[in-house]
């Protein structure tokens, strides 16, 4: 209080003790008196109460000789003072965690179907762009193209062009497949742990798939004697949400604008694709490098 009595805009006035306070203290005490305080020593007297400069006009307003907050002139001009850097709970970033965000993906892919043993792995390779709408929910979509490896056993591949299942005479052994298509993931992703450079999250969603070629392996028997056709089918097709995705990832900044992520990830058969109709299982890696133009924290 010493030092706000000496600031501008305070005087002091001394009072009288009474006879009985005399008795007891020996000495009068001083009392301050606000005289026409302004938004300066307002702002002096907030720095004396709190370092941080939180709880700004109440304080100010028990010091000040009972005279509201809403009555000082000019009360604008105090405001908090932003938290030093030191303070562990200031923020590290220029602004917030939102906008577009621009990936480049790859990695293996281990396909199956009827979740029967995952054959020779296949690959992943492209792009994904995703908008984040706050520091943990944004959405993504992307155009990658995948190389998968699977092989079908008996009745859960159709047969090739002219193959009749009803002939006694045919059995299907299996099949072995290449194929080449895009796959157009639609996912939202939320962040479950966030850290200034660290990131954990989930990712869930729905593929589309767009198959460009086929390369089919048959083997089967006819009157009880081993076949082998090869047969490859070039014609498109599109297979509109015929996968779920979910995946769980891990993200780490390593520059100011980029973060570098590695997410394992599963997809479900929603619907049949391929000339086969075959429910068609994944799952696989996805490595990542990420571009974060508008703002500087993964």
């Amino acid at each position: 209080n010493n030092m706000l009595k000496s600031s501008p805009g305070w005087t002091k006035a001394t009072g009288k003790a009474s006879a009985g306070q005399d008795a007891k203290t020996g000495a009068a005490e001083d009392t301050g008196v606000h005289r026409g305080m302004t938004a300066a020593d307002m702002a002096i007297a907030v720095d004396m109460i709190h370092p941080y400069g939180h709880d700004t006009l109440s304080k100010v307003t028990d010091i000040v000789a009972g005279r509201p907050a809403d009555k000082f002139s000019d009360s604008s001009a105090v405001s908090a003072r932003p938290l030093p850097s030191g303070n562990p709970h200031a923020r590290t970033m220029n602004t917030r965690m939102r906008g577009l965000t621009f990936s480049a993906v790859f990695g293996p892919d281990f396909s199956n179907v009827g979740f029967s043993s995952p054959d020779q792995a296949g690959l992943n390779a492209g792009l994904i762009i995703g908008f984040r709408f706050n520091d943990r929910w944004s959405i993504q979509a992307g155009a990658l193209y995948s190389r998968k490896h699977y092989t079908a056993i008996g009745d859960d591949y159709q047969g090739y062009p002219g193959y009749n299942p009803s002939n006694p005479a045919l059995v299907m052994d299996k099949v072995e497949a290449l194929c080449f298509m895009w796959d157009f993931p639609l996912n939202v992703r939320y962040d479950l742990i966030v850290r200034p450079k660290h990131r954990v999250y989930a990712v869930a969603g729905l593929s589309s798939y767009l198959m460009n070629r086929e390369d089919l392996h048959y083997y089967y028997k006819y009157n009880n004697i081993p076949r082998y056709k090869h047969w490859e089918n070039r014609s498109q097709s599109m297979y509109w949400f015929s996968a779920f995705n979910i995946s769980a990832g891990y993200a780490l900044q390593f520059m100011p604008r980029w973060s570098a992520s590695v997410e394992p990830y599963l997809k479900l058969p929603v619907q049949q694709v391929g000339y086969g109709n075959i429910d068609i299982n994944s799952l696989g890696l996805l490595l990542g490098i990420t571009y974060h133009p508008q703002w500087h924290q993964v």
